[in-house]
């Protein structure tokens, strides 16, 4: 479900997070039977292993983390588009195809996990398939920063705070997106994984989105200086 109504996210979070908790207190109760005697047949030991092992949960962890940064960025995405088109005095620029594009992100996105795995025990065609989808969800992205950028080519831009919000969201979002694009390359991956490079690219993935409205009541003047001081400190 796509939403920009903050009541709505909160319950679809806490749902999400209820349903993760669930899950691993079902895991920690089987895990619980089993040791609670020696030789336990509660489970098989196979079954054990797979349910139990760092990968099971690293895999539990990233399902429910990396697709929540999609549900992060769609409503921002709503915002920019409004901010850019009202300070452009223009109609979003293909507006049909930016639709489009957010509902296959929502799709697309909810299958590219594991790209941060790359380094796990994983069979390589799992690896080639997330790697795929990786690289697919930059298209979509892709369209809807050509859409932003058509929006405001050839038009009079008001340049106030808002719009100034709006043109560093495109900016740091820019460089988030290059840097996922570029952990989509499994050997690239593997050399950084767990290093600040992909630090880096989650904080600006997340830090980009658009405060302008959550900012409204201070001064012009204060919140061109916080603008500069989220960039400056993002980049």
């Amino acid at each position: 479900m796509i939403t920009v109504d903050l009541k709505k996210l909160g319950l679809i979070c806490i749902c999400y997070g209820l349903l993760f908790l669930i899950i691993g207190g079902i895991e920690a109760i089987m895990m619980r039977i089993q040791l609670a005697v020696s030789y336990g047949q509660f489970v098989s030991p196979q079954m054990f292993n797979r349910m139990f092992t760092m990968t099971t949960w690293m895999h539990i962890f990233w399902k429910f983390g990396h697709p929540e940064v999609y549900r992060f960025v769609i409503p921002a995405f709503a915002v920019g588009s409004e901010i850019a088109r009202v300070f452009s005095r223009k109609a979003i620029f293909g507006y049909q195809v930016m639709v489009a594009a957010t509902v296959s992100i929502g799709f697309v996105g909810m299958s590219v996990w594991a790209y941060h795995m790359f380094k796990v025990d994983i069979a390589s065609y799992s690896n080639a398939f997330f790697v795929l989808t990786t690289m697919a969800v930059g298209a979509p992205i892709g369209i809807k920063i050509f859409n932003w950028m058509g929006t405001m080519r050839r038009c009079k831009i008001r340049y106030a705070v808002p719009m100034l919000f709006c043109l560093g969201f495109l900016l740091q979002f820019l460089v988030a997106g290059l840097a996922g694009t570029m952990l989509a390359a499994a050997p690239f991956n593997w050399q950084l994984s767990g290093s600040y490079f992909v630090v880096a690219h989650f904080h600006n993935m997340i830090v980009d989105k658009p405060p302008s409205i959550r900012s409204a009541k201070l001064p012009s003047r204060q919140l061109t200086r916080c603008l500069w001081l989220v960039e400056a400190a993002c980049l």
